[in-house]
C-alpha cells in the first residue's frame, strides 16, 4: 500500500516543488477540455485510443529493431572483410 501512495504522489506533487501539483495534472484537466470527455463512455474510448495507439507504435518500434538486426547481421554475414 505504501508503493502505491508513493506512485500517486509522484504523480499528484510537483518534483520540483512538492507544495505544488504536477504539470501531469495540470495537463489532464485541458486534455479532458479539449477531447470533450464529460462522460464514462467517452472517457473509456479514449483510453482505447491511447493504449491502441501505444501498443501500434510498440509493433512498429520492434518491427524497425528486427528488419535493422536482420539487415545487419546479413551484412556482416555476407560483406568481405
Amino acid at each position: 500500500m505504501d508503493y502505491f501512495r508513493k506512485v500517486v504522489q509522484w504523480l499528484l506533487y510537483s518534483s520540483s516543488n512538492p507544495e505544488k501539483l504536477s504539470l501531469t495534472l495540470k495537463a489532464v484537466i485541458p486534455f479532458l477540455v479539449l477531447f470533450n470527455i464529460g462522460d464514462v463512455d467517452t472517457l473509456g474510448n479514449t483510453f482505447d485510443a491511447v493504449i491502441n495507439f501505444t501498443v501500434m507504435t510498440g509493433t512498429w518500434v520492434a518491427g524497425a529493431m528486427t528488419l535493422f538486426g536482420a539487415v545487419r547481421k546479413l551484412w556482416y554475414t555476407v560483406a568481405p572483410r
